[in-house]
């Protein structure tokens, strides 16, 4: 079981490109038996009428026992351009990532740069009404297919707001189920119902 909280923080920049927002994401996950763990990483996007660029990403980690922290740093080249706001019905686009990622801090300091590439196909698959712990919505289902590797991923975004209200991630045939849950917030107000 876990939680993930979504922040709009601040309009700034990353890497050179100025007017990004800043998006921090705290995930706290328990599984039986276990202490919760914690994590937080920063986005860094750009918002148009056609689609959202993400220019890259922060992951500070605090390592303990006297280990010194972390911090990767992950800087696409270009943004990845999320377009699937444009999408007709049935309507696909390959979406590509290039990213350079480096670490520092932690046990060794420095660690060369890591530079990885992706691609995956965005299929729009229309409008679904769908039933999740917060409510009933009406959304836009989103399949998402790495063109490499053996991953499927399902999003339902909420119609008009864009929040991620269903998510399921298929990996080498595990599945992984991400719902949004009652007493949800947007800025502190209580999420919308329809």
């Amino acid at each position: 079981m876990g939680t993930t909280d979504y922040v709009v923080k601040r309009q700034t920049a990353f890497n050179g490109h100025s007017g990004l927002v800043e998006i921090e994401i705290k995930t706290s996950i328990t599984d039986a038996g276990q202490s919760p763990r914690t994590g937080v990483q920063y986005l860094y996007e750009r918002f148009s009428d056609s689609a959202i660029f993400r220019y890259g990403m922060v992951i500070p980690t605090v390592l303990g026992q006297g280990i010194p922290d972390m911090l990767m740093t992950t800087v696409y080249e270009p943004a990845v351009e999320f377009k699937a706001v444009t999408l007709n019905v049935g309507e696909s686009y390959v979406e590509e990532w290039h990213s350079t990622t480096m670490a520092t801090g932690g046990p060794t300091g420095s660690v060369s740069p890591i530079k990885e590439s992706e691609s995956d196909r965005i299929t729009y698959l229309g409008q679904e009404v769908i039933t999740v712990p917060a409510g009933t919505f009406t959304t836009c289902k989103i399949h998402r297919r790495s063109t490499i590797a053996d991953s499927e991923v399902f999003n339902w975004f909420a119609k008009g707001s864009g929040l991620s209200v269903r998510d399921l991630q298929r990996t080498e045939g595990k599945e992984w189920l991400h719902e949004l849950l009652p007493g949800a917030t947007i800025n502190g107000a209580p999420v919308h119902i329809e």
